[in-house]
Parts: structure tokens; C-alpha cells; sequence
């Protein structure tokens, strides 16, 4: 998906030099009616980029193509390998949450003896180790990755993200969480659609920004899980929509900043309870449907055995329900 990202960038911004280029050219040679011999070796420039710039930008932390960064002058190399290690001990963390928290309570899964009680429960207790995934997918990616890629390549502007811990409302979250994705968004989608819609269709030029990331994230939670359960897909394309179309745009009320963090932390936790669900349903329980289907059909809605006593390991539940680091 990067790569087909930063593919798209460097295309969009080579294109018009390219079309221009072809267009003087074109309308030189018909002018002076040089033969087509002559007209091959008429273009003493091309108008595409140097190789070396290319394979920069494919390694740069970045998705908007220039033909020049504003880089420094030396490597901090501490730095680097400081970065990383920190990125390590994020990697890591993550996985301790998920032998924690996930693989106790959801490996027994059952669907005969869920009950809305227990639903409710196992989202409430997924609310903090979700919660502290996301801080971990946070901090080892957009800054520990991100940061010690910018600094072997010299790459100087380092504004991975910005304060969305502070945003009152969804537009600034999705605004300032991911400053280089939704750089690209805004460059190459919102940009596009808000010129072929025009100002009267704003909100559909937004939502066109929001159903596409929607469906890339959801298609690579697809290709990682071996699943198609849209959860995450239900939760940014459809609710956090009219999320932003309910909540005011521009407000410093914190009440706002409080309903955001509550509705990140019961989110998370409704993402991490039922993907977890669906992963050890596909594990305990028998097909339904043979073929493609079984990709898309949630086999956790039609996962019964009587001869099973548990769809969550209760024991496992109580012991780690506190949360004990």
C-alpha cells in the first residue's frame, strides 16, 4: 500500500512536466517540420527526474514527491540506533499486550454461550489494552520508525503528527494523528474531488477521503487476519462520519476532548474483542460455507459444539481481568 501510494505521488507530480514537455515539443517540430529522425534527438531534456531522486523518495518518510527535501548535514547515529531500539521495545510490548489480554480470555471461544453481559465485559476489558496498542502503533511507528528513517536519509522536515491528543473534535484527529497520510489524502483525493464536485459538495469530497481510508485500512486488516470482518471499516466509515458531521468543527470545549478519548478507548476495545473473537472462532469452529465465501462470512456468528463448555475461558477471564502489568 506504500508503495503504491508513493507510486501514485511520484506519477501525479511528473505527469503535467511530462504532458508539457510533450506539448512544445510537439507544436516546435510542426513549426520547423523536422522528420521523426530529427525530432528523437530535438529533445536535448527529459522530462522526468532523475533515478536517484526516485529511489529517495521510495525510502523517504514522506508521500508527497518533490525533486528536493530540506535535508541536514550530518547523521546522528545515537539517534538512530536509539530509535529503533525504542521501536523494538514498542513491537515487543504489543505482543506481551496480546499473550495478556487476548490469548487467555478469547482462545476458548464458543458462540453458544455468548451472552450480552459478556460481550459488554470483554469490550470493557479490552479498553486498556487496546487503548495502550494504539500508543504503542503510535509511538514505535509514526516516531521511532519514522524518526530513524528521517535521520539516516537526512530528511529534515519531521512533522510526523501533531497534537491529536488535544483535538476537540474527529476532524482534527484525523487531521493531526497521521500528518503523512493525510497529507497524501488531502493532496491527491480531497484536492481532486473538491475540484471535480466543486465547494457546493464538500462533505462529499470529505467522505471520499474517509470511505478510501476506510477501505485500504480494512483491506489490509483483511490481508494480515486472512478474514474480511469489518469492523474498522463500520467504525471510520459510517460512525466517525457522522461523528464529524455531529460534533462542532471548531471548539475548545474539553468535554469534546473527553468524548473523543472515551470513544477511542470503547472503539478500540469493541476492535480488539471481536477481531480477537472472529481469529479463535476461525480456530475452534468448523467451516460454514466451503470455498471463497468462508472469507467473508464471520464464522463466529455460526460457530456451535455442545460438547464445548466455554466460549471464553472464564477462569482465564477473572484472573486477568485486573489489568496487572
Amino acid at each position: 500500500v506504500r508503495f503504491l501510494m508513493k507510486s501514485h505521488a511520484f506519477v501525479r507530480e511528473n505527469a503535467p512536466h511530462a504532458i508539457r514537455y510533450g506539448q512544445i515539443y510537439s507544436q516546435k517540430d510542426q513549426t520547423e517540420n523536422k522528420s521523426n529522425d530529427q525530432q528523437t534527438y530535438s529533445n536535448p531534456h527529459s522530462p522526468c527526474p532523475e533515478f536517484s531522486k526516485y529511489i529517495y523518495f521510495i525510502f523517504a518518510p514522506t508521500l508527497i514527491y518533490r525533486d528536493s527535501y530540506p535535508r541536514t548535514s550530518s547523521i546522528r547515529w545515537n539517534y538512530v540506533i536509539s530509535q529503533l531500539a525504542q521501536f523494538v521495545a514498542a513491537a515487543f510490548f504489543g505482543y506481551y499486550l496480546f499473550y495478556r489480554f487476548c490469548l487467555p480470555v478469547f482462545r476458548y471461544f464458543k458462540s453458544e454461550h455468548v451472552t450480552l453481559k459478556i460481550f459488554v465485559l470483554s469490550i470493557l476489558n479490552c479498553t486498556l489494552p487496546g487503548a495502550l496498542l494504539l500508543f504503542c502503533a503510535f509511538y514505535g511507528f509514526l516516531h521511532c520508525w519514522l524518526n530513524a528513517f528521517a535521520e539516516m536519509l537526512r530528511f529534515a522536515d519531521r512533522q510526523f503528527y501533531s497534537d491529536w491528543w488535544t483535538a476537540t473534535s474527529w476532524t482534527t484527529y484525523y487531521r493531526t494523528w497521521n500528518i503523512v497520510v493525510h497529507d497524501w489524502l488531502y493532496t491527491y483525493i480531497y484536492r481532486d474531488c473538491h475540484k471535480l464536485f466543486g465547494v457546493k459538495y464538500r462533505l462529499v469530497s470529505m467522505y471520499a477521503v474517509i470511505f478510501l481510508s476506510a477501505c485500504v485500512h480494512e483491506y489490509i486488516l483483511s490481508l494480515s487476519f486472512g478474514y474480511f470482518y469489518p469492523v474498522l471499516f463500520l467504525q471510520f466509515a459510517i460512525l466517525g462520519f457522522v461523528s464529524m458531521l455531529i460534533l462542532p468543527q471548531r471548539t475548545q470545549n474539553i468535554a469534546f476532548n473527553i468524548f473523543i478519548w472515551t470513544s477511542l478507548f470503547v472503539g478500540l476495545g469493541m476492535q480488539m474483542c471481536l477481531y480477537s473473537i472472529e481469529w479463535y472462532a476461525r480456530q475452534n469452529c468448523p467451516r460454514v460455507v466451503n470455498g471463497p465465501l468462508d472469507y467473508f462470512i464471520p464464522r463466529s456468528f455460526f460457530c456451535h459444539d455442545v460438547n464445548d463448555t466455554l466460549i471464553i475461558d472464564t477462569k482465564s477471564s477473572m484472573k486477568y481481568n485486573h489489568f496487572e502489568l
